[in-house]
């Protein structure tokens, strides 16, 4: 065996870019997608100062809110100890509650606006790159 000669096969190898397309050119698929990577990095760098940002707010919205409601906990608070009765007493803190209920539920609400927004917002940069690549691919395949 070791003086016979092995054949080569000459039979060409099935080419595995195939569905690329007849003409695939591998240097051009490279910085094509280098490009596709580089925009994809883009995109996601723009959403997440977008998110930053937008959240950023959200958060000073929730502080601003928080120390808002902080001080009228302690006008609140003394109030009621300025009250010279319990009935006065209830009657301020009964006033209180009702305002500190529809206070927290317009707040949330803002809040979940504001989130729902920014969200929103954050994502048209990757929602874009998704439908470019798409597009890209069902122009392909066609």
């Amino acid at each position: 065996m070791s003086g016979q000669k092995t054949k080569t096969n000459t039979q060409s190898k099935p080419n595995p870019f195939a569905a690329f397309g007849k003409e695939f050119d591998a240097t051009g698929s490279v910085e094509e997608l280098t490009s596709i990577g580089r925009s994809n990095f883009e995109a996601f760098v723009k959403a997440s100062q977008i998110a930053t940002q937008g959240y950023g707010a959200c958060a000073q919205t929730a502080l601003d809110f928080a120390r808002t409601a902080l001080e009228q906990n302690a006008e609140t608070a003394q109030a009621v100890l300025a009250s010279k009765n319990v009935q006065d007493a209830t009657e301020v803190q009964s006033t209180w509650a009702r305002g500190a209920f529809d206070t927290y539920v317009s707040q949330a609400g803002k809040l979940t606006e504001m989130t729902t927004k920014v969200t929103s917002e954050a994502f048209a940069p990757i929602q874009a790159r998704i439908d470019e690549t798409v597009t890209k691919t069902a122009k392909a395949a066609a």
